[in-house]
């Protein structure tokens, strides 16, 4: 299941827990699309009020 959401690129390979495994699946673009999520979820984004 996790390599196939890695390959739709709904996921990203985390090589601390994978060893690397799924990284080759990662679309192009993924951790580019993704890293602001990722970002935001641990508290290290901080968006201004519009």
């Amino acid at each position: 299941m996790a390599a196939k959401f890695v390959k739709q690129g709904l996921a990203l390979d985390w090589p601390k827990f994978s060893g690397g495994k799924y990284l080759h699946l990662e679309p192009p673009d993924a951790r580019k699309r993704l890293w602001c999520a990722a970002a935001k979820h641990q508290g290290r984004l901080k968006i201004a009020d519009q």
